[in-house]
Order: C-alpha cells, then structure tokens, then sequence
C-alpha cells in the first residue's frame, strides 16, 4: 500500500496586488508542508500577468518547493500567443508547463479576449525559459504543452477549471495512461446557485468528498490536507488501445510506505449553501474586501424602506458579524464594528415616501437627511425634481444581479438568523418604487407597473440568460410550467409582453452613464465666429486678443454613444454634445492648487 498526503487551497489573491499574494502562496506552501503534503495545489492564474516570471523567480529560488510538487497558475507567452498555465515546479526546478485546453467564453466569462487555447495534444514541446529565469535556475527549456509527470512511484497530471466541464475530459484519457492524482485549479467569480461545488477547494477520492475548504471565508489563506492511499488503475479492455499520451520522467517518489501511524481521510459529508446563505456570505465577504482594499472609511447607505435597499443593509450586518467571529481575544461587537463603519441613514424626501415606507427605513436608519441633496440639486439647477431615482447611483451594487424572488427570501432568513426583525415586515409589504407622489386613491405598485409578477420574471430571467432562450423558445418552456393555470395564447401573450419591454429597455444594460468634470487651468472650449466656417476647437481662442480669462464650469460630460445632437447655450458659449453645463464661481487660488 502506498500513502499520499496533498494539499489544496483558497487563496484570497487581487489583481496588482503582487506582494500580497505572493505572501498568500507562500503561506500556503507553508502549511502545506507543516501538514506533511507532498502536492500543494493552486489557483487558476493565482500569479497574476504583470510580474509573473519575477514571483516564479522568487518562488523558486528559495527553499519553497524543496520537497514539495508545487501546481503555479500564471500567464505565459509563447511565440505572439499568450496561454493560460499551470507551470508545476520541485525541488527547485521546473518540471513541465501545462497549458490550458478548453476556454470558458460563455456568461461573465470572456477568456478568448486574453489567452489562446492550447490544441496541439500530439506530444510535448520544449519551451524556452525567459533568460534571466534560465541564468537563476541554470535551466534553459521545460517540457511544454499537454502530459503528465511520471514519479517513481505514481503518476500525477494536471487539469485546468473548464477542462473537467468538457465533453471528453482529459483526465478521462490520462487516466487510461495509468495516472493516478489529478490537480484541477480553479478560479471562478460567485454567481448565485452556479454550481454545487462552487467557491470551495476540496480533495475528492473516488468520488467521496474528503477534504473541503470553506465556500465564504474572510481569511486570505485557507490549506486543507488529506490522505490518500495509492493504487494501481486497471481499465483492461479499454486501457488496452489507449491513445498513448507523453509524459515527463520524474525521478523522485512522492508516495509513504504503509504506516499505522498514517491515518487515511474519511469521506465527509458535503456542506451546502442556500440561496439566502449565498446571499448574505457571499457579497459580505467581497464587501469587506472592498472596504480594507480600498482604504474608505466605511459604508454610506442611504435607507429608502424598501427591499433593495433593506437588503443591502442584511448583507452589511452579515459582514460585521463574519468579522466578529475571526477576531479572537477581543471584545469588540458587531454593533460597535457597525457604528464606526457603516453609516446609515434616512433618504427622506417627504413627498415622495409613504408613511410605511418612511417607518420602516426609520426602523434601520441613524440619522435622517431631509432636503439636503433636494437643496443642492434646486441651487444648481434651479430646478427640484418631482420624483427620484432610488439607488441607480450608487458606487457598488451588492445585489444587482440578485431577482427580486431571491431578494424577498433573504429577507425571511436575515430577520430570523442574523436578527434584523425589521426585515420580516419589510418583506411582507408589497413592492413598490413610489416613483409617483403619494395620493389617496391610488397606490403604485411594481408588478401593476411591469404588468408581470416578480415570479414569472424570475422565470423570464433564468430561461433568457442562462438558457438563452429566444421569443418561440421561452413561450413553449412556460407552456408546460404555467399550462394547468393558463391557456397557450395567455402565455404567448404574457412572453409578447416581456419582449417588448425587454427589447424597450435592453439598451441600458450596454450604454454608460454621464461622467462628471471639472476643467481647470485651461480655457473653457469656445466655438468659432459667426460665419467663420472653423470647428470647436477645445481651449482654442477664436477672436482677436488670443485667449480668455479663465471660467469655471461643472460639466456632465456624455460618452460618444449617447452623444446629443443639440447644444446649449451657456453664457454666450455654445458647448455641443453637453446636455448640463453649469457655470459655478470663481475658487480662490488655494482651491486651484489643491
């Protein structure tokens, strides 16, 4: 009997952040040896692509991989070609370089636009290592392209993420091939209910889950280890007319004798998340990230009483709390973690809320801003808007691609397992924006609004994105669903009415918004004479006497798709393409410096 004990991974890696992750490698590496692993698995590109020789360098020149096979995922040019790797390295020295073969290039996923698939499975190919990597290792090729590492005393190979989704896997053919360990690195964003598996690295055995990591964590390094016993794979009739795949001769053992004092890991029962756990673990997390990464001092939610926003407020309350249960030998609490970095308070506008919509954002709210942003827009503007916008301008979005049915059931959950009550009351009322003044014989509501439940939008929703169904399509997938409550011309008419206010709508998920800019220290684009025939020449002078005094305006620039065909008149300036321009006052020198 032969015993192996590996080690995989999460690592908590952001993109330019070069020394920080290379810490988070090492530290795994770390534990992987402490725990007595001879295999210590990585992420998918956990070496990011600026620098990415320079960390391989500093990897491999101290003792980090002594004894140890180390599984790198990074970037890797060949030729004009640049290709997604696992480059697997011991004891101080390159072994191979395994490309990736099959890209994910569907959903969020966009990997054509950076890397090459690797299609060339006939044999290995000799890569030349960069020169000054070739001069600090004294090696000067690697082994490169699609194999396997064979040891003294097993045979290890590894996969890359959407290779093991393939038709016809490799690992299927490798292990015709007689190989026995397989490493698939993974990296991949959340998406709500994407995958069973999803977000969590584990070691798997036949089948049987036997070390897993934790899907939501705010730890930046996480190592499980598992033991393994070894054996000798026997396909017989089908191993006897394999495709013959090439490999690399290792000449070190990886594997232990038979040891009593070796235990062998269990097979463990799989820990799943719900949706609502989802929710709450899943964007608190990253808000956490976002919030030390980014240096802020904390959170600005404006409270409207509704279920989005209300929502979003769970989500921050769940964040604390996962703060709190890592801190240790501390007598900090969420609730005094909450007063300092997230500030909540009232979008009051008083003629745009209910008296219950008003009531239960009080419920969660601190302080209430009544006017304050009403002002400032009527002093600039000289306008005041009749109705608002609710969230559309925040700066982050923890539940935008979260449907409203998702959104209501988190709000059970919350009011219940992280004791927000007040979320139960939110959830119950029925949704509204309250985009029209409040009147007494009329209450508006979301689903009059739309002309569809929240429910068949979800539906909607899931068979468009996800199983890209067209008009014909998502009309016959309902008639089974839906066909014991609704006619076949009902449902046709429902699928007529979602199309037409998708496709009236569609555009705003591919335009940007309006940015704002503040021009100083030059002249304000001017236009030319009258009759003179020349263009807008931005911070040209057009008339005798060269050059205008300086003028301070605030811009609301449009981007070139949404450019306007009229301009506006400002001051004697004509300014075209500007929809907004404000002319504001002169700032004292101080300000200009600043």
């Amino acid at each position: 009997m032969r015993l192996l004990k590996v080690a995989t991974c999460n690592l908590n890696q952001w993109t330019m952040e070069f020394d920080c992750n290379l810490k988070s490698i090492k530290e795994s590496i770390i534990r992987a040896k402490e725990a007595g692993a001879v295999i210590r698995l990585g992420l998918e590109l956990e070496i990011t692509v600026s620098h990415a020789w320079e960390c391989l360098k500093d990897l491999l020149l101290g003792d980090w991989t002594d004894g140890i096979l180390c599984s790198f995922g990074m970037p890797v040019i060949k030729g004009s070609q640049r290709y997604n790797y696992q480059v697997l390295c011991m004891n101080r020295k390159i072994i191979m370089i395994r490309e990736k073969m099959w890209l994910a290039n569907d959903g969020n996923y966009r990997e054509l636009r950076w890397f090459t698939a690797w299609k060339q499975k006939d044999k290995l190919e000799e890569f030349q290592l960069p020169s000054d990597i070739s001069n600090a290792l004294s090696q000067r090729t690697v082994p490169f392209g699609y194999g396997f590492m064979q040891f003294l005393d097993t045979a290890v190979a590894a996969e890359i993420f959407e290779e093991l989704f393939a038709p016809i896997p490799p690992h299927s053919e490798l292990a015709l091939n007689g190989v026995e360990v397989f490493m698939n690195a993974s990296g991949s964003h959340h998406q709500l209910r994407k995958l069973d598996i999803h977000g969590y690295a584990c070691v798997v055995v036949n089948g049987d889950v036997v070390a897993q990591c934790s899907q939501f964590s705010l730890k930046d390094v996480e190592v499980m280890v598992a033991s393994l016993r070894g054996s000798i794979s026997s396909f017989q009739e089908q191993a006897s007319c394999k495709r013959f795949v090439s490999f690399v001769d290792v000449p070190y053992k990886l594997c232990q004798p038979f040891n009593l004092q070796m235990s062998l890991s269990s097979p463990l029962k799989i820990t799943y998340h719900s949706p609502e756990e989802e929710i709450a673990f899943g964007p608190g997390c990253w808000l956490w990230d976002y919030l030390r990464r980014s240096g802020a001092s904390g959170f600005l939610l404006p409270l409207f009483g509704g279920a989005d926003s209300s929502s979003v407020a769970g989500i921050v309350g769940c964040m604390y709390q996962l703060v709190v249960k890592v801190i240790e030998n501390s007598l900090l609490t969420a609730r005094n973690l909450q007063n300092v970095y997230f500030k909540r308070f009232l979008w009051d506008l008083k003629t745009g809320n209910s008296d219950a919509t008003r009531s239960w954002a009080k419920l969660l709210s601190e302080d209430t801003v009544v006017y304050a942003f009403l002002s400032l827009f009527q002093t600039l503007t000289g306008k005041r808007p009749r109705y608002k916008y609710d969230c559309s301008s925040a700066d982050i979005n923890p539940i935008g691609s979260i449907s409203k049915q998702y959104i209501r059931i988190f709000l059970r959950w919350a009011a219940t397992h992280l004791a927000f009550s007040s979320l139960a009351e939110i959830e119950a009322a029925p949704p509204t924006a309250e985009l029209e003044p409040i009147r007494s014989n009329y209450s508006q509501l979301d689903e009059v609004d739309m002309g569809m439940t929240y429910e068949e939008l979800s539906v909607y929703g899931r068979l468009r994105k996800i199983f890209r169904c067209g008009p014909v399509s998502m009309f016959k997938n309902p008639c089974f669903g839906w066909g014991l409550k609704l006619s076949p011309s009902e449902v046709a008419e429902k699928v007529k009415h979602f199309f037409k206010y998708y496709s009236i709508n569609r555009h705003k998920m591919t335009v940007l918004t309006g940015s704002v800019v503040y021009f100083k220290k030059r002249e304000v684009p001017t236009c030319s004479k009258k009759g003179s025939g020349k263009g807008f020449h931005p911070g040209k002078a057009s008339r005798p006497g060269g050059r205008r005094p300086m003028k301070y305006y605030l811009i609301l620039e449009m981007p070139s798709n949404q450019l306007i065909p009229q301009t506006e008149s400002i001051g004697g300036r004509v300014l075209p393409f500007f929809k907004a321009c404000i002319r504001i006052s002169q700032p004292s020198k101080k300000d200009v410096h600043n």
